[in-house]
C-alpha cells in the first residue's frame, strides 16, 4: 500500500497600511512615540495644572521634597522650592515616576509655557526691550534677539531697530496670552524674515497678491514687502515714512511664533488667534492690552471697508466645525476613512485529495484599506484673505473667529480653551501612535506566521521524504524482496494558530480616526459656545 503525500495550502493576503494623511504631518515629532505611550500625568486635561504646579518629588533613596520644576539642562533640573529658593538636582537621583513626569514635562513644554503665571505675564502693556534691536547693523542682514532679517537692499541700523521692535513685541505678546502657549523654537535659533524692496519680487517669492506679508509654513519664513513696514526710499537709503498698519504683519508673526501649533490647531483657532493678537493696538514698540476691545472693533471696520456695521457676524456653529478647505472656502473632498480590518488567526491545516487545494477553511485573510485622514493636515502658506470685501465669507470667518476667541478668553473660558487645544494634540498624537503600533504588530504577526509556515514546510518535506522512502521499500517488497517494512511515517500535526495581538484582533473603528467627528465632539465637550457674537 502506497501512502499519499498531503499538500499544504495556506492563503495569506497581507496588505500594509499606508496613511497618506499621517505622512503629511510636517512636525514629525510625536511625544506619544517618544514616550511609548500617552501622558500618564494628564489628570485634568489642563497642562498648566497637570505639569505646572508644586508637587512632591521622591529620590531613589526615599527622600522627598515639594517643588516646581522650572527648566532642564544637561541631565539636571532646576526647581523652585515653596520658600522661593531655587535648587539644581541631577535627574538620576529621582524615582522612575518622577523621571517619567520630567519626560512628559519636557514634551509638553514644547507647546505650553509651563512657567506661565497670569500675574507675571499679563499687564496693561507688552513692550519690547530697548536692547531687542541692539544687534542690528547697517547692511542687508540684521539680527535681533529672536529674529534674523534678510533684506534685498541695505538698511541702516536705526530703521531696523524701529520695525524690529514690532517683531520682538509680538513675540512677547503671544507668550503673554492667558492661554499659556509656548513659542516655537526655530531650527537655526532665530525666526527668518525676508524683506523685499520690490513688490514683484515679493510675489515671486510666494507673497500673495494684495497681502501685506505672509508666513510660509514649509520653509518657516516670513515674507514682508518694504511698504508694509512703512519704508520708502529717501535719498540713497530706505527709511520709515509715516505709520504703517501693523495688524496684518502681526498676524503673520503670530503664525511664525506658534509654528509648532499650526498642524494641531483647528483653523478657526489658528486664524482667530492671529487676528486676536493683530487687533491689539500697537505703537512704537508697545502693545496696549487695555485697548484691545477698541482694537478689535477697528480691525473689523478695516476688514470691511472702514465700516464695522457692514460686518455680518457669524454664529460659532457656522465655522467651528469646518475643516481647513471648508474654512478657506475651497473645494473639500469627503473625509476618507481609516479602516483597520480585524485580523483573525492564520490556521495551518493539511488538505487531502478530496478537498480543493485553493480553499483554506481554517485560514483567514485580512486587508487594511489604504486611506487618507485629516490628521495633522499641513497648511503650506498662511495669509489673511483679501480685506475690504464685506461679501467674502472667508473674511467673515476670520473676523468671527477673532470675536469668538475674544469671547472665550474674556468670559472665563481660558482653561476650557486650553483643554480643547490639548485634546487636539492628543487626538493627532494618539491616532498616529495607534496606527504605528498597529502596523508594527501587523508586521510582527506576519513575520511570525511566515516563520511558522516555513518551519512546517520543512516538517512536511521531511514527512514527504519519509513517505517516498517507505513507498520504495513497499515497491521492493511487492517485487519479491524479503525486506522488513519500516515503521509507517506519522502524519505531522499542524501547529496551533499564533495568538493574534489585541490591537489586531479588535482594532479601533473608523470613527475613532474621524477628524470631522472629533471636531463635533471636542467642541461640545470642552467649550460653551455663545449663541451669538457681537462687537
Amino acid at each position: 500500500m502506497h501512502l499519499v503525500c498531503r499538500a499544504l495550502c495556506v492563503l495569506i493576503l497581507l496588505t500594509a497600511f499606508c496613511g497618506r494623511g499621517i505622512a503629511q504631518i510636517e512636525e514629525r515629532r510625536n511625544p506619544y512615540l517618544v514616550l511609548n505611550s500617552g501622558f500618564e500625568f494628564a489628570k485634568t486635561g489642563d497642562p498648566l495644572k497637570d505639569w505646572n504646579s508644586v508637587r512632591e518629588w521622591r529620590s531613589s533613596d526615599g527622600r522627598t521634597m515639594k517643588a516646581k520644576i522650572l527648566r532642564l539642562q544637561n541631565g539636571a533640573a532646576e526647581f523652585l522650592l515653596p520658600g522661593g529658593k531655587k535648587v539644581r538636582i541631577d535627574l538620576s537621583r529621582f524615582s522612575e515616576a518622577d523621571q517619567r513626569f520630567v519626560a512628559e514635562w519636557k514634551e509638553i513644554s514644547r507647546y505650553f509655557n509651563l512657567g506661565y503665571t497670569k500675574s507675571r505675564n499679563v499687564t496693561n502693556t507688552v513692550q519690547a526691550g530697548i536692547s531687542d534691536g541692539a544687534f542690528a547693523k547697517e547692511g542687508k542682514v540684521h539680527q535681533t534677539r529672536h529674529f534674523r532679517f534678510e533684506s534685498d537692499e541695505p538698511l541702516n541700523a536705526l530703521t531696523v531697530k524701529d520695525f524690529s521692535r514690532m517683531f520682538e513685541a509680538t513675540y512677547l505678546a503671544v507668550r503673554s496670552l492667558p492661554l499659556g502657549l509656548e513659542v516655537a523654537k526655530p531650527p537655526e535659533g532665530k525666526f527668518r524674515v525676508r524683506l523685499f524692496s520690490n513688490k514683484d519680487d515679493y510675489h515671486r517669492a510666494g507673497g500673495p497678491l494684495t497681502s501685506a506679508g505672509v508666513y510660509i509654513l514649509k520653509s518657516r519664513e516670513i515674507l514682508v514687502p518694504f511698504e508694509s513696514l512703512g519704508l520708502q526710499k529717501i535719498g540713497k537709503t530706505y527709511r520709515k515714512a509715516g505709520q504703517a498698519d501693523s495688524s496684518t504683519l502681526v498676524h503673520e508673526i503670530t503664525h511664525a511664533v506658534t509654528h509648532q501649533w499650526l498642524n494641531h490647531m483647528p483653523m478657526w483657532v489658528a486664524e482667530g488667534l492671529a487676528d486676536y493678537v493683530g487687533a491689539i493696538p500697537y505703537r512704537d514698540g508697545t502693545f496696549y492690552l487695555n485697548q484691545h476691545e477698541e482694537g478689535i472693533f477697528n480691525m473689523v471696520a478695516s476688514n470691511f471697508g472702514g465700516d464695522a456695521l457692514r460686518f455680518r457676524i457669524l454664529s460659532p456653529e457656522e465655522f467651528v466645525y469646518l475643516d481647513t478647505d471648508e474654512y478657506m472656502n475651497r473645494s473639500s473632498e469627503p473625509e476618507r476613512t481609516v479602516e483597520l480590518t480585524a485580523v483573525q488567526p492564520y490556521q495551518i491545516r493539511l488538505v487531502g485529495d478530496d478537498e480543493p487545494q485553493a480553499k483554506n477553511r481554517g485560514g483567514t485573510k485580512t486587508s487594511v484599506a489604504s486611506s487618507s485622514t485629516e490628521i495633522g493636515a499641513v497648511i503650506n502658506g498662511i495669509t489673511p484673505p483679501v480685506r475690504n470685501n464685506p461679501d467674502s465669507i472667508v473674511v467673515q470667518r476670520y473676523s468671527s473667529s477673532m470675536l469668538l476667541i475674544h469671547d472665550l478668553i474674556s468670559k472665563g473660558q481660558v482653561a476650557s480653551l486650553r483643554k480643547y487645544l490639548f485634546a487636539n494634540l492628543h487626538f493627532n498624537w494618539d491616532s498616529e501612535k495607534y496606527i504605528v503600533d498597529y502596523n508594527q504588530n501587523l508586521d510582527s504577526y506576519q513575520g511570525a506566521v511566515k516563520k511558522q509556515i516555513a518551519d512546517f514546510d520543512r516538517v512536511l518535506q521531511e514527512y514527504n521524504e519519509a513517505i517516498h522512502a517507505y513507498n520504495r521499500v513497499v515497491k521492493q517488497r511487492n517485487a519479491g524482496d524479503e525486506i522488513e517494512l519500516p515503521e509507517i511515517p506519522q502524519s505531522p500535526v499542524p501547529p496551533e494558530a499564533i495568538e493574534v495581538p489585541e490591537i489586531l484582533a479588535h482594532p479601533r473603528s473608523s470613527d475613532a480616526f474621524s477628524r470631522a467627528l472629533f471636531r463635533q465632539t471636542s467642541v461640545k465637550r470642552y467649550l460653551s459656545l455663545p449663541e451669538n457674537l457681537s462687537l
